[in-house]
């Protein structure tokens, strides 16, 4: 590899075709990565020293990319079982909570509870949008209040401030009581 270059850089002057091949040693090596042994078993497998194997995990480009994609492709598949798995799932979870004996009931319950996401507290305001509106002025005016609050002590909190602080303090008020009345506030 030449000097200053990235893992990768070679790559960009090969065909396709040529961008993703791999050496047949790599070759068994992602396949039994893939199929769930160690990196250990897949450097044996393929006949390579492990520090290879692990070199190869994190410089190639190539053997990255195809081991990426064949995580991918594994995960999909996974998620695309468990999709046709979801509903025998929820008719056990019905029967369970129908007619399971009281412990896995109650277990049940607590689980289907948690995946509807009714273990974290929502957020609950009003429900009438007159009320929200209220709400809503009402946290703008105590984040102005404790804006000017802060201001404030900025000017008579601090007996040493120099009269540069306060002038700087005394405009910031001005001109937040300008924007709120521009605001209608």
């Amino acid at each position: 590899m030449r000097q200053n270059a990235t893992p990768g850089d070679e790559l960009a002057t090969l065909p396709p075709d040529q961008a993703e091949a791999l050496e047949p040693a790599q070759e068994i090596a992602l396949a039994a990565l893939l199929a769930g042994q160690s990196a250990s078993a897949a450097a044996e497998a393929s006949g390579c020293h492990r520090s290879t194997l692990w070199r190869w995990i994190q410089t190639d480009p190539r053997f990255m990319a195809r081991l990426y994609r064949g995580r991918h492709e594994l995960a999909e598949q996974a998620r695309a079982e468990l999709l046709t798995l979801s509903s025998a799932a929820v008719r056990v979870l019905r029967e369970t909570l129908e007619n399971g004996e009281s412990s896995l009931r109650f277990k049940a319950a607590v689980k289907t509870l948690e995946l509807l996401g009714c273990d974290r507290s929502p957020r609950i305001g009003p429900i009438a949008p007159a009320a929200v509106v209220e709400d809503l002025e009402e946290e703008a005016y105590r984040k102005a209040y404790y804006r000017d609050t802060d201001i404030m002590r900025k000017i008579y909190g601090n007996p040493g401030a120099s009269e540069e602080a306060v002038a700087e303090a005394v405009a910031e008020a001005q001109a937040l009581t300008l924007l709120r009345r521009a605001l209608g506030g």
